[in-house]
């Protein structure tokens, strides 16, 4: 006779999620900087935002933790969802850059999270951590007409 036999283990995942909207009037606080210039043949506008990592979160360097960085952008239209992609970060000393081009018809749409994660630095045999701090952005605010 053939008997099962199954062995089943939980763990406890922690995670904190922070959602903050980021704004004209408080990006600089919390350690971004956005700029937006127009292209001037087809009327596509880029937005680059900069991230100053000492106003960032961090671990120590003995710490088994560490921030895993991440944006994605997402562009809806009256139909919905017409754009979901990730922006890859450009590191920098001392910063991340995210650079994002639109026409500018879809900017009224376009909002970007930009995701700092709090996660283990090796992940064999682990999960990923789902706790950080996840910032908002109405991409229009920072676009002047």
């Amino acid at each position: 006779m053939f008997g099962w036999s199954v062995l089943m283990t939980c763990s406890l995942a922690l995670g904190v999620k922070q959602e903050m909207r980021l704004s004209p009037k408080n990006a600089a606080q919390t350690g971004f900087a956005v700029s937006a210039e127009a292209a001037k043949e087809d009327g596509a506008v880029t937005i680059v935002i900069v991230r100053d990592l000492s106003k960032a979160r961090s671990f120590g360097a003995d710490s088994e933790l560490t921030i895993r960085r991440e944006a994605t952008l997402r562009v809806f239209s009256e139909k919905g969802l017409l754009i979901n992609c990730r922006i890859e970060p450009e590191l920098q000393k001392g910063a991340v850059k995210y650079r994002i081009t639109l026409a500018r018809d879809l900017l009224s749409h376009a909002h970007l999270t930009i995701a700092e994660i709090d996660d283990y630095k090796e992940l064999v045999g682990r999960e990923h951590l789902i706790g950080g701090t996840f910032y908002e952005l109405n991409l229009q605010e920072f676009v002047s007409n």
